[in-house]
């Protein structure tokens, strides 16, 4: 466990006065992953060691990768941009 990371968010959230966390939550066929008990103790942690007093919302992001890619085509094809090579790195970030 990286105890720098964690200190890392905690700052972030005092120094940005977050309101609240929405963490993703990978679902697979509505049934919880390897991945969501990674999640949980994040999450468990933060509150616990970290004092991570903020409300906190897990989201389902199943297929997320899969939305994000179709998004990241609309807005190439909409721009007359389209480059599959660079739909597949996934490395846009959207505003």
């Amino acid at each position: 466990m990286n105890k720098e990371f964690y200190v890392y968010i905690k700052k972030m959230i005092v120094d940005y006065h977050v309101k609240g966390l929405i963490v993703g939550y990978p679902l697979l066929n509505n049934k919880p992953t390897k991945h969501c008990y990674f999640i949980e103790d994040f999450v468990k942690y933060l509150i616990k060691n970290q004092g991570l007093k903020v409300p906190i919302t897990f989201v389902n992001e199943e297929f997320s990768t899969i939305q994000a890619k179709k998004a990241i085509e609309f807005y190439q094809v909409e721009q007359n941009n389209y480059d599959p090579k660079f739909v597949r790195r996934k490395k846009v970030l959207l505003f």
